[in-house]
């Protein structure tokens, strides 16, 4: 997936890196309903109150969920992403915290776990 919204610019491995606006482009070979994304932000630290990825976070859940379109981005693009068939999962915004991390990131790895198993038939 070739996507970039200001900082977030991620290219997985056999993708395509697309120059200009976003576009949600999977490898020919993937199915998009496979293709799942888990994104979380961290809150404040070092004296930074409003981290970015909190922001994204904030951004995406409230489109997601209550249809808010993110000021400044293009609905086409929207309209793309919509019909991309691409899971975008869990949006929750972690404490910079070491102690927090070693809670939180194994419960992450273990909803994903599991929802890769039940999307396999074998929960």
């Amino acid at each position: 997936l070739a996507a970039s919204f200001g900082v977030v610019n991620a290219v997985g491995p056999n993708q395509r890196r697309l120059s200009g606006p976003l576009r949600f482009m999977p490898p020919k070979s993937a199915k998009t309903s496979d293709l799942t994304i888990y994104m979380t932000g961290f809150g404040p630290f070092m004296g930074v109150e409003q981290n970015p990825t909190s922001t994204l976070c904030e951004t995406f859940r409230k489109y997601l969920q209550q249809g808010m379109v993110p000021e400044g981005v293009d609905k086409e693009l929207l309209k793309e992403f919509d019909e991309s068939g691409i899971a975008l999962e869990g949006l929750k915004v972690l404490e910079v915290a070491a102690e927090s991390c070693r809670s939180e990131v194994p419960e992450i790895v273990n909803h994903l776990k599991q929802r890769k198993a039940e999307s396999q038939g074998d929960a």
